[in-house]
C-alpha cells in the first residue's frame, strides 16, 4: 500500500508538472511537459476546472490515428458525426475536422459542456461567429473570450427550427446556437453560464487533472496512452449492486499490438475490491448478456479478444480499483464494412443497463 500511495504522490507532481507545461505553452513560451503530463488525456484535464465537473459523467477521445467512423464512440458526438464526413466544417465552425485531436463531454445535459482540442485560427473562428450573429460577452475577467448570440447567454438557447443546422456542432441539430470560448488550442462550449465563466477566467482554482480522485483513476489507467475514456456513476448502470460502488469506466487503451478494453469499478474500500474480484474470477467466464441473450464471451471472441488478469489499484480516500482487462488483438487495416470495435461493445453493454453480470 504505501508503493502504492508513493505512485499516487508521483502522479500528482506529474500532472501539475504537465498542467504548467500546457499553460506555458498555450501563452507563448517553450516547455516540455513530463511523459504522463504528456499524453492527452491529461493535458485535456489541465484545462478543466475542477469545481465545473460534477463526478456524474466524463467521455474522452483521441482521434489521432482513427481509421473508421465505427471506432468513434467516445468524446462529443457531434463531432464524431462529422468527423469522417465529407461536409468540411470550415464554412459553420471556423476550423476543419483535421484541425480537431481530442474532444471531450463533460456532464449531463442541459449542464453539459462540449470540449475540443486541437490547432485552431481564432481569426477564422471569429469571422465565422460574425456570420452566425454572434457578438463578444461582456466580462470583467481578463481570461478566453466569451461568445453568444446577440451577446449573451440565452438568446441562442432557445429552439428555432429555421436555424436547424448538423454541421454547427454547438446546438445546430436543435436550432440553437450554443455560448463558446476559444483559443489557439482549445474550444469549449456549454449552456451552463456558470461553468463558462468559470472556464474562460483568467485565473482558475484547481484544475480537473489535479483532483485526487482523478488522479486515482488516471494512475490505475498507466501506462498505456487513453484513446477513449467512458466515466459514469455505477448506480446509474448497474441495477443490481452486491457492494457499493462509487465511478465506472470503460477505457481503450493502446498497446504496440493489442488494444486493452479496461473496465473499472470504484469500490468504497480494499476488502469490497478484493470480494468482488473473487467472485468475478469465477463468474466473468459464464456472463449472459440478458438484452441479447448472448454469453460475453462469444462476443469477445468474435473480436479476437480475451480476459485478462484482473488487478486492484488504490483509489482515492480508503478506495479501491479493481480494474478488468480484456485484450484484443489489433488489425492491421480496419474494413468499416466489418470492424467490430471492441470498446463499442462494452459502451453499447453499458447504456443498455446490462451489466448485472459484474455483480
Amino acid at each position: 500500500m504505501k508503493k502504492r500511495n508513493l505512485m499516487l504522490v508521483l502522479t500528482t507532481l506529474l500532472l501539475v508538472l504537465g498542467c504548467i507545461a500546457d499553460t506555458q505553452i498555450i501563452i507563448g513560451t517553450q516547455a516540455q511537459a513530463s511523459t504522463l503530463g504528456e499524453q492527452p488525456l491529461e493535458q485535456f484535464l489541465c484545462q478543466v476546472p475542477a469545481k465545473t465537473f460534477e463526478w456524474d459523467y466524463l467521455s474522452f477521445i483521441d482521434y489521432q490515428g482513427a481509421q473508421s467512423p465505427l471506432e468513434l464512440v467516445a468524446g462529443f458526438d457531434p463531432m464524431n458525426f462529422h468527423y469522417f464526413s465529407n461536409e468540411d466544417l470550415i464554412s459553420t465552425m471556423g476550423f476543419s475536422q483535421t484541425d480537431v485531436h481530442q474532444s471531450m463531454s463533460i456532464g449531463i445535459p442541459p449542464n453539459d459542456q462540449a470540449w475540443l482540442k486541437g490547432t485552431f485560427s481564432p481569426a477564422q473562428i471569429e469571422t465565422m461567429l460574425n456570420q452566425q450573429g454572434y457578438l463578444q460577452i461582456p466580462s470583467e475577467q481578463k481570461g478566453l473570450p466569451l461568445w453568444g448570440l446577440e451577446g449573451n447567454f440565452s438568446a441562442g438557447q432557445q429552439f428555432n427550427k429555421e436555424k436547424t443546422d448538423s454541421s454547427f456542432i454547438f446546438g445546430g441539430r436543435y436550432g440553437q446556437r450554443w455560448p463558446f470560448a476559444f483559443d489557439d488550442s482549445i474550444i469549449v462550449s456549454s449552456r451552463n453560464e456558470n461553468a463558462m465563466r468559470t472556464i474562460a477566467a483568467a485565473e482558475k482554482d484547481t484544475m480537473l487533472s489535479e483532483e485526487p480522485r482523478m488522479q486515482a483513476l488516471l494512475q490505475a489507467l498507466s501506462p498505456q496512452p487513453v484513446k477513449q475514456l467512458v466515466m459514469i456513476q455505477a448506480d446509474k448502470v448497474l441495477t443490481l449492486m452486491k457492494e457499493p460502488l462509487g465511478l465506472m469506466a470503460i477505457a481503450q487503451l493502446e498497446e504496440q499490438e493489442n488494444m486493452i478494453v479496461l473496465l473499472g469499478l470504484e469500490y468504497t474500500d480494499l476488502p469490497a475490491a478484493q470480494a468482488a474480484e473473487q467472485r468475478l474470477k469465477q463468474s466473468l467466464p459464464n456472463a449472459m448478456l440478458k438484452t441479447i441473450h448472448k454469453p460475453l464471451s462469444l462476443l469477445i471472441e468474435q473480436r479476437k479478444g480475451r480476459l485478462a488478469a484482473m488487478r486492484i489499484e488504490d483509489g482515492y480516500d480508503g478506495k479501491a480499483w479493481l480494474l478488468i482487462p480484456f485484450q484484443f488483438t489489433k488489425p492491421d487495416e480496419i474494413d468499416p464494412s466489418q470492424y467490430k470495435s471492441p470498446f463499442r461493445l462494452f459502451v453499447n453493454i453499458m447504456n443498455r443497463r446490462d451489466m448485472d453480470w459484474l455483480q
